[in-house]
């Protein structure tokens, strides 16, 4: 592979992780902002609301 496609393929391996977290990080936060009666709605327990909104953003 030659060095710039390389370093193309580094940059945009990177940005997709990096919009990942992102979207972990909002989507965690939407999360944490919903009612019981949502909650219950989606199939939710508090266990698990609770695990899922207390992970880092990087899983």
């Amino acid at each position: 592979m030659r060095p710039l496609a390389w370093l193309k393929a580094g940059a945009q391996a990177l940005v997709s992780l990096l919009r990942r977290w992102r979207r972990n990080q909002q989507d965690r936060l939407t999360l944490s902002q919903l009612s019981e009666y949502q909650l219950k709605d989606i199939g939710i327990s508090r266990e698990q609301w609770q695990e899922e909104i207390n992970k880092p953003f990087w899983r």
